[in-house]
This record gives C-alpha cells, sequence and structure tokens, in this order.
C-alpha cells in the first residue's frame, strides 16, 4: 500500500482511472468468449470544472458479459465543506487538502448490475456520508506531478477511496474521467478502478440543475445529506 499523498504513488494511480486499464486475463473480462481490451480513451479536450447539482447518468457496456447493456439514474453532487461530519463514525473533516483534492461528494441510484460494472456491498454508491460517500469527484492536480497526464477530473463510483482515508487500496469500484464536453453533457469511458474487474464502457453526465445554470445551489440537498442516516 501506498500513500495517498505520496507524489510517487500518484502517476502510476492516475493512468488506472484516466488511461482506462486493459481488461487483463486473470480478470475475465470477456465478450462473445474472447478477452477485449478497454476501449481507447477520447482525446482529451478541456472541460468546463463540474459543479454541485444534480446530474442525469447513463452508462453503456462496451465489454463484459453484459456487453449492449446500458444503466442509467441520478446522480447528485454537493459541495464538500472543512465541517462535515460522517453520521457513522463520527469522523469530521479537517484535512484541507482533501477539500482541494475532493471538492465534490454525492450518491447516485444507477443500477451498475445491468452493465457488470463492479461494485462492493461495503462501498455503496448510494452512500450519502459525507466523508465515506458513494461518489467522490477527484480534482488531484495530476498535471502538476506529471505533464504527461491530462489534468482532468474523474468521478469515483463505489471505491474505496474517501476523504479521511489516507491509503490507497485496491478494491472495487469505477472511474468515469470526464473526457469531453458536448455543450450540454461530460463524455468519457468507464473502466475499473481497483483490482476487482467487470465490464467497461462509456457514459455520458448530463446536468439536470447545477449551481453553474441558476439551478438550486443545493444547499437544501446538503443538509438533507447530513440529517438523513447514510445508506452504507
Amino acid at each position: 500500500m501506498t500513500q495517498k499523498g505520496s507524489a510517487a504513488a500518484r502517476p502510476a494511480g492516475r493512468p488506472k482511472a484516466l488511461a482506462l486499464m486493459t481488461c487483463m486475463v486473470a480478470a475475465g473480462c470477456a465478450r462473445k468468449g474472447a478477452y477485449c481490451p478497454s476501449p481507447p480513451a477520447l482525446p482529451f479536450k478541456e472541460v468546463p470544472p463540474i459543479t454541485a447539482g444534480e446530474y442525469e447518468l447513463v452508462l453503456r457496456a462496451e465489454c463484459g458479459q453484459r456487453s449492449g447493456n446500458e444503466a442509467e439514474g441520478r446522480l447528485s453532487l454537493l459541495p464538500a465543506r472543512q465541517d462535515d461530519r460522517s453520521p457513522v463514525t463520527g469522523e469530521v473533516a479537517t484535512d484541507m487538502s482533501d477539500l482541494l483534492n475532493y471538492p465534490l461528494y454525492g450518491f447516485t441510484d444507477v443500477a451498475f448490475g445491468r452493465v457488470a460494472a463492479p461494485m462492493c456491498k461495503e462501498d455503496l454508491p448510494t452512500s450519502r456520508d459525507p466523508l465515506h460517500p458513494g461518489v467522490i469527484v477527484d480534482a488531484s492536480d495530476w498535471h502538476a506531478i506529471d505533464p504527461s497526464h491530462p489534468n482532468t477530473p474523474a468521478l469515483l463510483i463505489g471505491t474505496v477511496v474517501s476523504r479521511t482515508d489516507k491509503i490507497v487500496t485496491d478494491g472495487c469500484g469505477i472511474a468515469l474521467p470526464l473526457e469531453t464536453w458536448d455543450g450540454r453533457c461530460y463524455r468519457g469511458h468507464w473502466d475499473r478502478y481497483g483490482i476487482v474487474a467487470g465490464g467497461n464502457g462509456t457514459f455520458r453526465l448530463c446536468a439536470v440543475h447545477s449551481a453553474a445554470d441558476g439551478g438550486p445551489t443545493f444547499q437544501e440537498s446538503t443538509d438533507s445529506a447530513r440529517r438523513f442516516p447514510s445508506s452504507k
């Protein structure tokens, strides 16, 4: 295991989330009896900053047992705050650097089993715990560490990454780097984040309401997420 804050660890971890790892033979990511690599990533372009809000997420499986299937649902993102507290553990977010690396957190109701996305019960995408959320936006400045890596945000869904865990470990979940913007939606490819394999494919993430489009500020949603117990 390596320290999440270690400069040596970051360049090795980002390609896993952004370059969309090859489906390893041992992982069994197969289609019609043959092993398939991850689809080539779209050319990275400058995308507008993702903001707190409510989004529609659609995933399509291009590889794996559910190839050709789609799964869709709502994904909510909330602003991370220094005084966020876990309703489960009582932990408080006190590390200001985490607010820079992980400025947004959230949850989603997408049925990931429809596209064979690797999810585990202990890291639920539906978790509303602000310190151990189902969704976290990774906005780390990877380009400053390695100029060869594009500096683009990624959604981490159902992974072991949290706002308090300082150790990079492998497990379940998927990464969705926001590769392009078509004027309305973010688009890109999704793939496993950890060692647990499954399908992979493409996605689109479209804002239903966001702070950027003059919609709700989501203060009410933030307060609601704090009041209700985590589903994790």
